[in-house]
């Protein structure tokens, strides 16, 4: 078995002017008995394995979870609020009977988001014969990077009514903002 090796130039001129700029590399070839040319760097490309690319890449997204809500002072003159939260245009969650002092833990459904999640608190008037619109009492505005510091506050004090919200935003594996976490 024979074989042969010789350096290819190749050359190129750069235009700098009058005299211009010539620039060369080398690439070194072997030849094989069957006449085949290969240069040194298809050679050690072929030798290393490559590890194989993966079919799905996972990241991590936030999702924000609720754990408690408190109403410190109701927005109703009547003294009972019937709040509601709405995350991300989405109403998660709704309660009535609120007067000064209540708290309830909550669950729902939890959504991932992508830099930051709003968290609304409506009072809504399920009781006033539709004459007196739902009111938005605030928002909370929840950025990404509180993921991982446990639980939060968040304060809601407008339109005579104030409300506490307890939140954590948490990590989700393969989760799509916008979307619940996926099924285990």
């Amino acid at each position: 078995m024979s074989t042969s090796i010789r350096l290819i130039s190749n050359c190129a001129l750069l235009g700098l002017g009058l005299s211009g700029l010539v620039g060369c590399y080398g690439e070194e070839t072997t030849t094989s008995e069957d006449g085949l040319e290969t240069g040194l760097a298809q050679e050690e490309q072929a030798a290393e394995p490559k590890a194989p690319e993966p079919d799905v890449i996972v990241d991590e997204a936030p999702v924000i979870n609720v754990l408690n809500v408190t109403c410190l002072e109701p927005q109703d003159a009547d003294g009972m609020d019937e709040p509601a939260l709405v995350i991300n245009g989405k109403k998660v969650w709704a309660s009535a009977g609120f007067v000064a002092n209540t708290s309830e833990e909550i669950s729902y459904e939890e959504l991932a988001f992508g830099t930051a999640a709003v968290i609304e608190v409506w009072e809504e008037d399920v009781w006033d014969d539709y004459t007196d619109p739902n009111d938005l009492l605030g928002r909370i505005e929840i950025p990404a990077g509180e993921m991982g510091f446990g639980p939060q506050v968040g304060e809601i004090d407008a339109q005579g009514a104030s409300y506490e919200i307890v939140y954590r935003v948490d990590s989700c594996t393969g989760c799509t903002p916008g979307e619940p976490p996926p099924e285990l």
